[in-house]
């Protein structure tokens, strides 16, 4: 998931290059702006970033899959709206 997080942190920061965000920004900082704009779930992209950080215990596995499921939704829910963007 952190890895992948990476590079979903590129791809959003080409999300905002589209009005009305208009800016590029740090990792962090563009997920949480593109969260803000598609409003999403903040809370998955916050604990991986923790969890990178290594500022938070380490997960079972339970948690980690709910992690893991809880991410993916979110990032299904920015293709949705990057397919319903007008060209």
């Amino acid at each position: 998931m952190s890895d992948s997080l990476a590079s979903f942190a590129a791809l959003f920061r080409a999300v905002l290059i589209l009005p009305p965000a208009g800016t590029a920004r740090q990792q962090p900082d563009s997920v949480r702006a593109t969260a803000s704009l598609l409003a999403l779930d903040p809370a998955p992209f916050e604990q991986i970033f923790a969890q990178r950080a290594g500022t938070t215990s380490k997960l079972t596995e339970t948690e980690a899959n709910d992690l893991f499921a809880a991410y993916m939704e979110q990032i299904e829910r920015v293709i949705e709206a990057i397919d319903r963007i007008e060209k």
